[in-house]
């Protein structure tokens, strides 16, 4: 099998490739000519590359000849309102690109990773948000959300003109990663401490789940369908002491107070502003701390016959590494 891969290098990209590289797949990658390849290390000599932009569709036109599946792994995840027009450009303008491309060729499945924020805000008085969730114009949601629902809609324009796609909302992904960049970046943050503890609760899905039901959509009858990737949800408190207590650091003892998160966003949307720097909080990550509802897996479970991993055996295999991570940049300054 043939696969076409784009953000191979990140955290998503990279537990797919690995997977199917498992498989027996033969993988072909789009990369820029600066980007970061020290999380995949271990297979990108097993990958054949074009070098290029998904948001210039020029050079690596070809790339897709032969090609029997893609996955759209890429995306630009920022809460800097500075970087909301690149966020837009890769994450919609660039889903828009290869979807017209691939949709030139006989393509057997294009599987666009996609994210439960594009789904939308879960309804007043309601515990849990499914699929068919209906987006609402009329609220104020987050630019990234946005970024990744308005994508979709380039995927689906793409199924009506009759290319097979497939798309998967993951939550919140753990895996090991870049613990600067998306949701590693949970990692790093605890490493370094954190005071507070958001008073919600987060839905998480291990990569490695994530790169199974990645696989046996593609090679599934099943097609114009999205599926919510949830494995459950833990209160951000349990989780923190669970991360913290394997990294061998302090974990946050207090929920934040609400008073003092309307004042930290704010505040920090100021420095954001006058430094440039991308923020540590925003309005919408605050509000999402504090919400307690479930991203409903049961369309999954039931079409794939799919049984997640425990959060404790997903942790036990990730929070070693970036503890081994963490205590070589420390030997190596």
């Amino acid at each position: 099998m043939k696969c076409f891969i784009t953000g191979a290098n990140g955290l998503i990209g990279s537990y797919i490739a690995r997977h199917l590289l498992a498989q027996g797949w033969t993988l072909y990658g789009l990369r820029r000519s600066n980007s970061d390849m020290r999380f995949i290390d271990d297979i990108a000599s097993q990958i054949h590359w074009f070098e290029g932009d998904i948001c210039e569709p020029f050079g690596w036109e070809m790339a897709l000849e032969g090609i029997d599946y893609i996955v759209h792994a890429a995306a630009f995840v920022s809460l800097a309102k500075q970087d909301e027009k690149r966020m837009f450009e890769i994450n919609i303008e660039g889903t828009a690109n290869l979807v017209n491309m691939a949709s030139q060729y006989p393509i057997k499945k294009f599987c666009h990773i996609s994210s439960v924020a594009a789904i939308g805000e879960p309804l007043p008085n309601r515990n849990s948000i499914a699929e068919n969730h209906l987006w609402d114009n009329d609220v104020n949601h987050g630019s990234y959300p946005r970024s990744k629902h308005f994508s979709e809609r380039e995927v689906w324009r793409a199924a009506i003109e009759g290319l097979p796609v497939i798309i998967l909302n993951p939550s919140f992904v753990l895996g090991f990663g870049d613990p600067n960049r998306s949701s590693s970046a949970l990692f790093g943050r605890l490493k370094k401490g954190l005071p507070f503890y958001g008073t919600g609760s987060l839905n998480y899905v291990d990569a490695e789940d994530l790169a199974h039901i990645t696989h046996q959509a593609l090679i599934s009858d099943i097609t114009s369908e999205r599926y919510i990737v949830n494995a459950g949800k833990i209160t951000y408190r349990q989780l923190f002491a669970q991360i913290t207590e394997l990294l061998d650091t302090k974990a946050p003892k207090r929920p934040l107070p609400y008073w003092l998160g309307e004042v930290a966003w704010r505040l920090d949307a100021a420095r954001s502003f006058f430094t440039g720097k991308s923020p540590q909080i925003t309005k919408q990550a605050l509000q999402a701390s504090r919400r307690n509802f479930l991203y409903e897996p049961d369309k999954l479970k039931k079409d794939f016959k799919y049984e997640f991993k425990a959060l404790e055996d997903s942790l036990q295999n990730i929070c070693p590494k970036y503890k081994a991570f963490f205590q070589a940049q420390t030997a190596s300054k």
